[in-house]
This record gives structure tokens, sequence and C-alpha cells, in this order.
């Protein structure tokens, strides 16, 4: 395992960053999820899922934690690389098509049903939301669900089934 990826995980968006975006009380689903960052990255599933070989390659490529790009795929389409939403979105990370995935640089619906593409521009999306949201997962997970122009950067409010999502992925 790289070297670099044994670094605690709330490392993602440097220490400063991480620092100056924490309030003084945080709400439970932010104290969980950065609870689970200082862990993520010393801690392995006790089960070998499917894609597994592209799921690392993401994780390692992106800097986002290797366990919560598994929980986003269990959650969003039980790790198959068929599924579609009634919300067209698209495989194993469920990208939305056509805006998202052309937004990551995939212009054919097919590309999204490749595991390795999707699980790839699943992982670039989600280190995209965790920058905008300053490493706020319980935020960039609901950015990620209900897309970013719905969720306000420090928003302290978000949509009702967004904090039902966060808890999701999160068990």
């Amino acid at each position: 395992m790289n070297a670099r990826r044994l670094m605690p995980a709330v490392a993602l968006c440097g220490v400063a960053a991480v620092a100056l975006a924490r309030p003084r009380a945080e709400p439970l689903p932010v104290r969980v999820w950065r609870a689970y960052a200082d862990i993520a990255d010393s801690t392995l599933p006790g089960y070998q899922f499917p894609f597994d070989t592209c799921f690392r390659a993401a994780a390692l490529a992106h800097d986002v934690p290797y366990t919560l790009l598994l929980a986003i795929a269990r959650g969003e389409s039980d790790f198959k690389p068929t599924a579609r939403s009634k919300a067209d979105a698209h495989g194993v990370m469920q990208i939305l098509w056509p805006t998202t995935a052309k937004h990551l640089g995939i212009h054919r619906l097919s590309e999204l049903y490749e595991p390795c593409t999707n699980i790839d521009a699943g992982a670039r999306y989600l280190r995209e939301m965790l920058n905008r949201y300053e490493c706020d997962i319980h935020l960039a997970l609901a950015a990620y669900n209900y897309g970013p122009t719905r969720i306000p950067v420090g928003a302290t409010r978000i949509p009702e089934g967004a904090p039902w999502y966060s808890g999701y992925i999160y068990r």
C-alpha cells in the first residue's frame, strides 16, 4: 500500500483548510464523518468487493478514501455496473447523464457502463465536492447526491433527504 494513503484522511484538504472550516459546535453528521475521516485510511473492509482494483486506483488517483468510494457504490447501485435510476444516473457510482458525465469528460452514455470509467468519474466528482465543501464529508455527500447547485457552501440547512443520504452512506 502506498505510504501516502496511510496518512489520516483529514489531511485530504490540508490541515489549515480543515481547521478553518471547523465551526465551534458541529452538527452530529459532521462530527461522525470527521471521526470517520480520522481513521478512513487505516480501515479495510472485511469483504472483497467487485471491481476492487478500480476502486483502489480511483481512490489513489483522486485522493479520496477507498472505503468511502465503496460505501457510495454500495448505496448508489449495489455495485451493479448496469444500474440506472429514474433521475437518469448510470453505472456503479450513479453518474448523472448528460450533465455531470459531460462535466467529467464522459461524452458517450455507454462509457458510464464501464465499471472502471464510472468509478473513476465518481471518485473525481467526490474529490470535487470535497474540495468545494472544504472536506466536510457530510456536505460533499449531500452535493454528490443532490447536486452542488442545491447545497450551498457552508450550509447549515440542506434539503430534507440530504442528511438521510449522508447517514445511509455512513451506515
